[in-house]
């Protein structure tokens, strides 16, 4: 999902909730590695800082990753049960083994601590906006730069 901004500031999206998920750090780059940046604001000044100044760019907000359980122990279990306690035929599941399953598995991915991030947002940030927005005093520096900068000079 990517969104313009328009003139609000960056640092006013950072409350940005997506399925309930609110982006915990933020970069100019999808496939960052290194989440440091706490607030879109510091992603665009790190962003300038190593990078030509470009007319576009656009902020990511990764949160961390919903943990997903794609492992179904109750065939096992039973199974286990079947072949130490069983008698001649095996005990088919019931409403009541698949729910307490589910709450089980559900209640361990609450407690696990994820430490993966995704992106779940992106902003369109026109640079030379968030210049004279957030850092007016770079003005008289982009201006001599020359065609890429964000003077247009």
């Amino acid at each position: 999902m990517i969104l313009q901004i328009g003139d609000a500031p960056l640092s006013s999206v950072a409350d940005f909730r997506v399925d309930g998920r609110v982006p915990e750090f933020w970069s100019c780059r999808e496939d960052e590695e290194n989440l440091v940046h706490e607030s879109p604001d510091e992603a665009v000044l790190m962003y300038l800082d190593q990078s030509p100044i470009y007319q576009q760019t656009v902020v990511y907000g990764f949160a961390r990753m919903n943990a997903e359980v794609r492992f179904d122990p109750l065939p096992q279990v039973l199974r286990h049960l079947d072949e130490n306690y069983g008698g001649h035929e095996a005990m088919d599941e019931t409403p009541e083994m698949r729910e307490a399953t589910d709450r089980y598995i559900a209640h361990i991915a609450r407690l696990y601590r994820v430490e993966r991030y995704e992106v779940i947002v992106g902003y369109e940030c026109n640079t030379a906006q968030w210049i004279a927005r957030c850092a007016p005093q770079w003005i008289g520096e982009i201006t001599m730069l020359g065609p890429r900068g964000c003077a247009g000079h």
